[in-house]
């Protein structure tokens, strides 16, 4: 089991405005702003959503007071009283700007020019494996008990103006992967994350420990919190940003919230936010996947003891990889992309990549 660690926040005071935000929206409340009724108007006037954000910040209060007062201050402990929108507007276009990574093209990916974009072109991102280079059991992988991950995939597109989601849970029809070691790796479910257009995509990807939670649970929390961070950021940035600028500008905000709303009955090993240019997406589209190549650090039974680095040929197909670290684990999440027809459904109302 890995240890949840919180680590500190870069920017205090947008968190917990953030939260703020959540619970006031938690509660349905009477006086909202003129910010607030935007706010709901994107993110939705749901009941389940309501009780999602309840339960987020929930966890946030069972977080101890302390830790929450030398982060967070005044804004340590939620409160129902409305904030400027001003304050809200100071507080994002404050935040340090994150990197947000796109994807490197392998090399056998050529960057020749392109057709057009047919009005009948069709692409599939799926997940496709998992590769572990170190369990959250033990740093030398010689004691401990094996890991059992599971990954959240959410995926973020702009059509007319208006953030289009789709949340997924994998491996598709299981709970988690079972007995997972360094060096061991899972082909699938081969299951599709995304479809459609040919557009840029961002991925945020979360890789988790399953102990005592409900992984159904955590991807309708992780949902919430993305859809909520960007509502908030397009509204209080520019209008019509662009994905990948919207996302650097709220990424932090994600991945924290993530880390310190999300319950702890699970174990976050990382989350990692990525953006697939319209182009990449196309190209990677156009050329075969190859076989993922894990690379981990062994101990070797010597005194004293020594590393060398050992590299995995897997059986998973893919065209990239996200990396994520955390807890003592070290994962990569592998994924392919093709052009497609029309997806077909899947089982326990998952959607199965087309053939």
């Amino acid at each position: 089991m890995a240890q949840r660690l919180l680590p500190p926040l870069t920017s205090p005071d947008t968190f917990g405005l953030f939260v703020s935000l959540l619970a006031r929206y938690a509660i349905d409340a009477p006086d909202k702003t003129e910010f607030e009724q935007s706010f709901e108007s994107v993110v939705g006037d749901d009941a389940r959503k309501r009780a999602l954000a309840s339960r987020l910040v929930e966890n946030f209060k069972r977080i101890p007071i302390t830790r929450r007062v030398r982060e967070l201050r005044d804004l340590a402990e939620p409160t129902v009283t409305a904030f400027s929108q001003a304050r809200f507007e100071q507080a994002f276009k404050s935040i340090p700007t994150a990197a947000v990574a796109t994807i490197a093209l392998g090399d056998d990916v050529a960057p020749e020019p392109l057709r057009p974009i047919s009005p009948f072109e069709l692409i599939t991102i799926s997940f496709s494996g998992i590769y572990c280079a170190d369990d959250t059991g033990d740093q030398g992988g010689f004691f401990g008990a094996s890991d059992e991950p599971y990954v959240i995939t959410n995926t973020v597109e702009i059509i007319d103006g208006k953030n289009v989601q789709r949340d997924e849970l994998h491996p598709l029809g299981l709970t988690s992967y079972s007995s997972v070691d360094p060096g061991d790796f899972r082909v699938g479910p081969l299951a599709a994350v995304w479809h459609g257009r040919p557009t840029t995509v961002s991925l945020v990807c979360t890789v988790m420990e399953h102990d005592f939670g409900d992984p159904d649970r955590f991807k309708d929390e992780i949902a919430l919190v993305v859809a909520a961070a960007l509502a908030a950021g397009q509204l209080l940035l520019a209008p019509g940003v662009l994905l990948t600028a919207l996302l650097a500008a709220v990424a932090k905000v994600i991945v924290e919230a993530i880390n310190w709303l999300i319950d702890t009955d699970d174990d976050v090993i990382e989350t990692v936010i990525q953006v697939i240019e319209v182009d990449d997406l196309r190209r990677m589209a156009l050329n075969s996947p190859r076989l993922f190549v894990g690379e981990r650090e062994k101990v070797i039974l010597t005194f004293p003891f020594q590393t060398e680095i050992v590299r995995d040929t897997t059986e998973i197909l893919h065209h990239f990889a996200t990396q994520h670290s955390g807890g003592g684990g070290k994962y990569n999440v592998a994924f392919r992309v093709k052009k497609s027809n029309p997806l077909v459904a899947g089982p326990v109302g998952g959607v199965l990549a087309p053939p």
